[in-house]
């Protein structure tokens, strides 16, 4: 697969991801506004971790030295920051547990219909 083909691709899964997440947001308002904001911050969280892993896992086939010296700090900052956001909303704001796991789940499900499309279509 070429640099051009994966990021066709990881374009392709952000997209999936926006929609997966706002859908989940969408049906998540039927049970009301607390499990809503939970669903949102799930999904904000995975937004942002995902673009994060994109921007250095891009730098890192680019062929930058320095890029992937930096990557492990990164990578272990990004899910310090994830932990701590996360232990905030549930701890501090008191949102909803499930609420916000469905939302973190929005990843895998743009990843699963990603390949399905890629598989099928």
């Amino acid at each position: 697969m070429s640099q051009t083909d994966v990021k066709h691709s990881v374009r392709e899964i952000e997209y999936v991801l926006w929609g997966v997440g706002g859908v989940l947001a969408l049906v998540s308002i039927w049970y009301g506004v607390d499990f809503f904001v939970s669903v949102l911050v799930g999904v904000l969280v995975m937004v942002l971790n995902f673009a994060l892993t994109k921007k250095s896992v891009m730098k890192v086939l680019s062929n930058e030295s320095r890029a992937k010296n930096k990557m492990l700090f990164l990578y272990l900052l990004k899910i310090g920051i994830s932990a701590i956001l996360i232990y905030f909303a549930i701890f501090k704001l008191g949102i909803s547990a499930i609420g916000l796991l469905l939302g973190l789940s929005s990843l895998f499900v743009a990843v699963i219909l990603h390949t399905a499309k890629r598989v099928l279509f």
